[in-house]
């Protein structure tokens, strides 16, 4: 599989092409974090993987595209792993948070419900937190609601006691790394973060899909809670200045 990692965004193309739409859709993951992260892009059970997963991505300084057949449906998750050591393979180990929950979830389903053109999409803190995330679709069909869901607030540093994972940092103290996840309805999670799933039953007050998206835009650490666009190009593409190749699989 043909990948590539250039300055700026993390992008993983998923092709979208059957009798009722021949769109393209795109997966944009972006770093807006102040610190480098490991996507880790998991595919569900009885999907094909699109990375091997072994790729740093520095805050808003690198893309890597994947490609799957034009014919195939993708569901899946996306994790950030965070402060992890990189053997000599380059692959990432003994991360700090996100290599297993307690971490943040993206969902994602592309042809959902068997229809070619439907999106499904979330933020899960079912599983517990580690780092802020949302998820955006872009150039729509107008006149869908595609709602942008998730969360732009850190959890970590008000974390209630007893819920707190930590590491050590460089001064010697502990840090809170990640939060596990509330048990009950309206805890700790959902009060802060209302548009993302927080413990088992839960759901939010807009429907989590949209209709033949262009882009669904995952974004870690976010500054704010982007809004949809119905079929505007994404001026991110611009931050792209130079391509290196790489082995990914």
């Amino acid at each position: 599989m043909a990948k590539s990692v250039l300055l700026g965004i993390l992008v993983v193309a998923v092709a979208i092409l059957t009798a009722e739409s021949s769109r393209d859709a795109n997966l944009t993951i972006v770093n807006d974090c102040n610190y480098p992260i490991w996507p880790m892009i998991i595919p569900n059970d009885g999907f094909s993987p699109i990375s091997g997963n072994t790729f740093r991505l520095d805050s808003r300084d690198a893309i890597a595209s994947f490609t799957i057949p034009p014919s195939a449906a993708w569901s899946g998750k996306v994790m950030a792993r965070v402060g992890c050591a990189v053997d000599s393979s380059s692959s990432p180990s003994r991360c700090v948070s996100g290599e297993e929950l307690p971490a943040t979830v993206v969902q994602l389903q592309v042809h959902a419900y068997g229809r070619a053109d439907m999106a499904v999409y979330g933020v899960s803190l079912s599983g517990g937190f580690n780092v802020p995330a949302t998820v955006t679709p872009h150039a729509f069909q107008s006149g869908d609601a595609c709602p942008a869901l998730g969360c732009t607030v850190d959890l970590n540093p008000g974390c209630p006691a007893g819920r707190r994972v930590t590491a050590a940092d460089l001064a010697g103290g502990d840090v809170v790394v990640a939060c596990r996840s509330d048990t009950e309805a309206g805890g700790y999670f959902k009060q802060r973060c209302p548009k993302t799933l927080t413990w088992s039953g839960d759901s939010v007050d807009v429907e989590e899909r949209c209709v033949a998206p262009g882009e669904l835009k995952v974004i870690f650490c976010p500054k704010t809670m982007v809004t949809a666009a119905a079929d505007v190009p994404d001026d991110e593409t611009e931050l792209i200045s130079r391509t290196v190749d790489v082995d990914d699989t």
